[in-house]
C-alpha cells in the first residue's frame, strides 16, 4: 500500500498536533570541543523495556543433518523438472500443501529409509530437509518413487495427470546449530522447526516469510483482514542464548467470490469497461490476480495476464468465426449477462492467449490484495485497522504465539530441543537527551521531543525567490490567487523574500506541455519556483519530473489541504518552501540539561559536525514494475548544524552489496563537491549512514567502504582539492535498518490501557545496547510513534577509520540527527541524511516511471548494463545535482 501522507501531501508533514512541552530561550553561543570531551555521555534515565521475543538455549538443541529434498518428474526429454512454482500467494499455497502430502506419502512408503519411528524430521515444504539421524546409509543421493494420491482443487497444474513422481534426497552436511555462520544455517533450521506444525496445516498460508491465519476474518469492503505473524531467530550476547522474535502482522486478503460480482461492486454496473480510462484501471486492478474456472467440472487455476480492450461479444475466436459470448453459449450453455464487458486473458504455453468472460471465473481467496485494488478511502481504513498500539501488540503476540505453539509443552518442539521461556524477554535500556532546536534568535529546550514553531521563531536562513509562479490545477484562477495571497502574508512574516508572484491556470497537465509552460515563464519572468494548488491523477509525479528539464524547483499542495489553511499546515508548507528555495530552517545545539550532566560548556553537535560531512545512502522500498532497475538515493550535510542541503540519486541493476564503484562514484563526487563549495575546505571526517539489511555480510559492506575510501584518495590527489589542503578524512560507517521485526515495548503493567499510542510507546531516544551477539549493534527509537508501535532502528557500527568517534558520542549524534529533517517539528525515525536519501531514491523511482525508458535486453553484457544505467542517471539524475538545495523536501 502507498505510504500515508499528511494533508499537505508531504512525506514528513505534521498530521498530529498537541501543545508541545518545551522552553523557548534566547539563543546563546556555545563552545566547540573535541571528540575526547565526550567519551562518556550520561543518559536522562535508565530503565527496562521488553522485546517481542522468547529466549531459549542453543545447547538444548539436538544435532541435525541437513539434506535437500526435491520433488520432480521427467519431462519429454527425460530431464528432471521440479514442480512448477509462481510467485503468487494462492499458487504457492497450493504447491506447499501438495508437497506436504507428497512428503507424508514418501515417509509412509519408506519408513525404514527415513527412520520415521525414531528420527525427528523437519521439512520446509520446499527443499530444506533436516533429520536428527543420518539417512541414506552413507550415500550422498538417492531417488524415491512417490505416489501422488488424490489431488485437491488447483493442484493438477503442478503434476498434471501423473500418478507417481520422484523424490530426490541429497545429503548436505551436519548442522552446527550452536555455531554462528555467515549463511545462518542454524537459525534457518530453527525457524523451519518453529513453523513445522503450521506448514502442515492448510489453515495457515505462508507469504514471503509471513504466516497468516485464513480462519480469521475481519471484512473491509470487498476484502478480508487476516491476522498473522513473522518469526525469526537472533543470537543474544550470551553465546548459548537465542531469541525467537515474533511480530504480529495484519494484511488484506481477497474473499472468494465470482469475478463479475467483484467487478460489479467495484465499478458502476452500467460503466463501459472497454473504454479509457476504466479499461486501464480495471487492468491495473486485476492483472496478476489468481482465478479459478467454474464453468466446467474440471476447475483450473491460472494467473490473469491481461484484460482485453474489446468486449466478449466483439472478440472473434481464431478459426471458429464466433465471438467469445457465442462460444460460451454454444459450448457450455452459458448466456452471458454482460457480453459488453471485456474478457480476462490467460497466457498459456508458447504465448498462446485464451479469453474468459468474467462470469466464468472465481477469485481464489488465498491471496493478498494488490495496492492498485485499494481505493484511497479504503486505504485509510486498512492502515487504521493494521496499526497496533503497544497494548494491542502484546495481545496479538500472545495470540499468535499460541497458534504457533511456542510453549515448553509443545511435544514437537521438545523433541527438537527448543524450549522457549514463558515470558517475553526484558532488557535494560536508557533514554538519550534530545538536542536543543535553534532558530534565528531563539532556542527550544525540549522535554517532550516535540516543539512549536511560533511567531517569535525565525528561520536561520530565509530563502530568496525571484519569481513565484502559482499554478492552479482543477481549481479556478480566483481560488488559486486567493490562496496565494493568504500565503503571501505568512511568507513575508517568516522572512522569505519573494520579488514577484503571479498566478496561472494549468490547462494542460501533459509533461511536455508543463515543461514548455514553465520554461516560458522562466525565460520571460525569471520564474525560479512553482507552487501548484489542486490535483489530478499523476499530476504530482509529472510536476516533479519537470524539474529535470527546467531547472525550476516545484512544490505541490494537494486539494485536501485547500479546505481551510490552519497555522500548522501553513508552517509545514513554508518549511518545505524555504528548504526548496535554498533556505535553512533550523539548527541544533546542546540543551542546558545535557550540558549540566556533562559538566561542560562544549556543544556536542557542533563539536562533532564542524569539519564533518554526514553522508546518507539508501534505496527506495518501492519496486518498479519491470523489476529491472533500482535506485539509490544519497544526501549530504554541509553545515556544522547537520543541515541536509544537497542530494541526488543514481540507477543501477540490482541492490546487491557492495554497490558497483562506478555507480558510487556519482554520489561521492557530487557530495564532496557540494561540501567543498559550501565550506571551502575538504571534510576532515565523514560519518556514513548506510541504509540496508543487517543480515547482509559485514564483509560486503567493508568492501563498499573500501571502494568509498579508494575514490576519496583519488579525489584528494586531484589538483582542485590539493589546492585547499585536502587529506584523507576519518570515517565512521554506520548501517541503519528498519527492515526487521524487533519492537521495544514498555513493560505490560506500565502501559495505560486508555492512553494514546504516543504514551503507550517507549520514550523517544530509548536505547538498548549490549543485548545482541554482535557488540557493535544497538537499537534506538528516536521518534514519537503517533500510531501503532514504534519500529526501532537497528544500527551497526560497521567500521571506523582514522580517528574514531567514541561510541557514546556516535550514538548520541545518530539520535540528534533525527531532529534535523526540518519539515516537521518532531524527530524522524532515521537520521536526516538517511531519511533524505530514502526520499530521493523514491523520487528517482517516480521520475523513471514518469519518463519513457526501454527495458534492458536480457542478453546485455555487464558493461552495456552499466553504460545503460549511467545513461539513465545522466538523463534523470544528473540535472538535479545542480541544485544546491533541498528540492525534494
Amino acid at each position: 500500500m502507498r505510504r500515508a501522507r499528511s494533508l499537505s501531501g508531504s512525506r514528513g508533514g505534521v498530521s498530529y498536533r498537541r501543545p508541545s512541552v518545551c522552553a523557548t530561550i534566547s539563543r546563546s553561543a556555545q563552545n566547540i570541543g573535541t571528540a575526547d570531551d565526550f567519551s562518556n555521555i550520561p543518559a536522562i534515565s535508565t530503565g527496562k523495556v521488553v522485546l517481542n521475543g522468547y529466549r531459549f538455549l542453543f545447547n538444548d538443541l539436538k544435532t541435525m543433518y541437513q539434506y535437500v529434498l526435491k520433488f520432480s518428474y521427467k519431462d519429454r526429454e527425460g530431464k528432471d523438472k521440479e514442480l512448477p512454482n509462481k510467485n503468487k500467494d494462492a499458487i504457492s499455497h497450493r504447491r506447499r500443501q501438495l508437497i506436504g502430502r507428497l512428503f507424508q506419502n514418501l515417509i509412509d512408503n519408506y519408513p525404514d529409509d527415513f527412520h520415521s519411528n525414531s528420527a525427528v524430521l523437519v521439512y520446509d515444504h520446499n527443499w530444506n530437509f533436516y533429520s536428527s539421524e543420518l539417512l541414506l546409509d552413507g550415500q550422498d543421493k538417492r531417488r524415491f518413487q512417490v505416489p501422488v494420491g488424490e489431488l485437491q482443487e488447483g493442484e493438477s497444474m503442478f503434476v498434471g495427470r501423473r500418478t507417481n513422481i520422484e523424490a530426490v534426497l541429497t545429503f548436505v552436511g551436519d548442522v552446527k546449530v550452536a555455531e554462528e555462520t555467515d549463511d545462518r544455517t542454524g537459525e534457518t533450521y530453527i525457524e523451519t522447526a518453529l513453523s513445522q506444525q503450521q506448514l502442515q496445516n492448510p489453515r495457515f498460508i505462508f507469504c514471503r516469510g509471513k504466516i497468516f491465519d485464513l480462519d480469521t476474518d475481519f471484512p473491509i469492503g470487498l476484502f478480508s483482514l487476516k491476522n498473522g505473524h513473522q518469526k525469526n531467530v537472533i543470537r543474544l550476547k550470551n553465546p548459548n542464548e537465542g531469541l525467537i522474535v515474533l511480530d504480529p502482522k495484519r494484511t488484506l486478503f481477497h474473499q472468494q467470490c465470482c469475478l463479475d460480482l467483484f467487478v460489479d461492486r467495484r465499478f458502476q454496473s452500467n460503466a463501459d469497461l472497454t473504454a479509457h480510462p476504466l479499461n486501464d484501471i480495471l487492468r491495473s486492478a486485476l492483472k496478476g490476480l489468481t482465478v479459478l474456472t467454474i464453468h466446467r467440472q474440471y476447475r483450473r487455476m491460472f494467473v490473469i495476464h491481461d484484460i482485453s480492450a474489446d468486449s466478449a461479444s466483439s472478440i472473434i475466436i481464431d478459426g471458429l468465426n464466433r465471438s467469445i459470448s457465442d462460444y460460451f453459449a454454444d459450448r457450455y450453455g452459458i448466456v452471458l449477462k454482460r457480453p459488453d464487458w471485456p474478457c480476462v486473458v490467460e497466457k498459456g504455453m508458447g504465448g498462446h492467449l485464451s479469453y474468459f468472460p468474467f462470469e466464468v471465473l472465481q477469485i481464489v481467496k488465498e491471496q493478498r490484495v494488490f495496492r492498485s485494488e485499494i481505493s484511497n478511502g479504503l486505504e485509510t481504513e486498512v492502515i487504521k485497522a493494521c496499526q497496533m498500539a503497544p497494548l494491542k501488540k502484546y495481545e496479538l503476540i500472545y495470540n499468535e504465539s499460541t497458534k504457533a505453539g511456542l510453549s515448553r509443552n509443545n511435544n514437537f518442539l521438545r523433541s527438537v530441543g527448543i524450549s522457549p521461556e514463558d515470558d517475553l524477554f526484558g532488557v535494560n535500556s536508557k533514554v538519550l537527551h534530545p538536542p536543543a532546536i535553534e532558530y534565528g534568535s531563539t532556542v527550544k529546550e525540549l522535554s517532550d521531543h516535540v516543539w512549536d514553531f511560533s511567531s517569535n521563531d525565525h528561520y536561520i536562513k530565509p530563502a530568496r525567490i525571484h519569481h513565484l509562479l502559482l499554478l492552479a490545477v482543477n481549481i479556478s484562477y480566483e481560488v488559486c490567487n486567493d490562496l496565494g495571497q493568504q500565503l503571501k502574508h505568512f511568507i513575508s512574516m517568516n522572512g522569505i523574500a519573494v520579488n514577484q508572484m503571479s498566478c496561472q491556470v494549468c490547462t494542460d497537465t501533459d509533461l511536455d506541455a508543463m515543461v514548455q509552460m514553465i520554461l516560458g515563464k522562466k525565460n520571460s519572468n525569471g520564474t525560479d519556483f512553482v507552487l501548484a494548488f489542486g490535483n489530478e491523477p499523476r499530476f504530482h509525479d509529472k510536476l516533479k519530473a519537470t524539474e529535470i528539464r527546467t531547472g525550476v524547483v516545484t512544490q505541490h499542495v494537494m486539494t485536501p489541504t485547500l479546505n481551510g489553511f490552519k497555522r500548522n499546515t501553513i508552517n509545514n508548507i513554508l518549511m518545505k518552501l524555504n528548504l526548496k528555495a535554498a533556505g535553512v530552517n533550523q539548527g541544533m545545539g546542546t540543551s542546558g540539561r545535557q550540558l549540566d550532566s556533562l559538566r561542560t560548556s562544549f556543544d556536542i553537535n557542533k563539536s562533532v559536525l564542524t569539519g564533518t560531512m554526514v553522508f546518507g545512502l539508501s534505496t527506495s522500498h518501492t519496486r518498479i514494475e519491470n523489476g529491472q532497475i533500482n535506485v539509490y538515493g544519497f544526501a549530504v550535510t554541509t553545515t556544522n548544524n547537520g543541515n541536509v542541503t544537497h542530494g541526488g540519486y543514481f540507477y543501477c541493476q540490482d541492490l546487491s552489496v557492495p554497490i558497483h564503484p562506478e555507480y558510487m562514484k556519482i554520489a561521492i563526487d557530487s557530495a564532496i563537491q557540494a561540501y567543498v563549495e559550501a565550506n571551502k575546505i575538504f571534510p576532515r571526517r565523514i560519518i556514513f549512514y548506510r541504509g540496508g539489511y543487517v543480515t547482509t555480510k559485514t564483509s560486503a559492506y567493508n568492501i563498499e567502504l573500501f571502494n568509498f575510501g579508494t575514490r576519496l584518495k583519488e579525489l584528494v590527489n586531484t589538483t582542485t582539492y590539493k589546492n585547499i589542503g585536502a587529506s584523507i578524512p576519518s570515517m565512521d560507517f554506520i548501517l541503519c535498518s528498519r527492515q526487521h521485526n524487533i519492537r521495544l515495548l514498555q513493560p505490560y503493567r506500565s502501559i495505560n490501557p486508555t492512553g494514546s499510542p504516543v504514551t503507550q510507546n517507549v520514550v523517544p531516544g530509548t536505547l538498548v545496547e549490549n543485548v545482541l551477539r554482535n557488540p557493535n549493534q544497538f537499537f534506538i527509537v528516536p521518534h514519537r510513534a503517533l500510531i501503532g508501535t514504534a519500529r526501532p532502528v537497528l544500527a551497526e557500527i560497521i567500521a571506523q577509520k582514522g580517528l574514531p568517534l567514541p561510541r557514546d558520542l556516535l550514538v548520541q549524534i545518530t539520535n540528534n540527527l533525527c531532529y534535523m529533517h526540518e519539515i516537521c517539528t518532531s524527530p524522524t525515525a532515521l537520521p536526516a541524511p538517511l531519511k533524505s536519501a530514502e526520499e530521493l531514491a523514491d523520487r528517482g523511482h517516480r521520475n523513471y516511471s514518469t519518463g519513457d525508458f526501454s527495458e534492458l535486453s536480457s542478453d546485455a553484457t555487464e558493461g552495456t548494463r552499466t553504460a545503460h544505467f549511467n545513461e539513465i542517471t545522466e538523463a534523470l539524475g544528473t540535472p538535479l545535482l545542480a541544485f544546491r538545495k533541498r528540492f525534494w523536501a
